[in-house]
């Protein structure tokens, strides 16, 4: 038989507070979007963008790792340059800038000097 003080213990420690596990609930799903849903979405507006920006001349990298130069676009396909006289065509959502390259797609040529003569 159970002593009539641990049962009003136990009543007077109730239950946690409901409000509680939905601000715990909160916070996790905050810390999920900081952690993995905002660095997704701007990486996936980066290569929007450069897909949308993408033209001739363009050193890319394509989604099976394959290196070559944009030689045209045809709407959704671009046409690309492997090597000399190899060319393949690519869906140009599959294309990437390649990693570490001093200009980067879309940004404009840096200027030439002019000479004085």
């Amino acid at each position: 038989m159970q002593s009539p003080q641990l049962v009003i213990l136990a009543q007077a420690a109730g239950a946690p507070n409901p409000m509680m596990n939905l601000v715990f609930i909160g916070l996790m799903v905050l810390i999920f979007w900081f952690i993995v849903l905002r660095p997704q979405a701007k990486e996936a507006k980066a290569h929007r963008d450069f897909v949308s920006g993408l033209k001739a001349g363009d050193e890319v990298i394509s989604a099976g790792g394959l290196y070559g130069k944009v030689v045209s676009i045809d709407g959704a396909i671009a046409h690309v340059e492997l090597t000399r006289g190899t060319k393949v065509r690519f869906d140009r959502n599959k294309l990437h800038p390649i990693p570490g390259s001093a200009v980067t797609v879309g940004d404009p040529e840096p200027e030439q000097k002019k000479k004085d003569d």
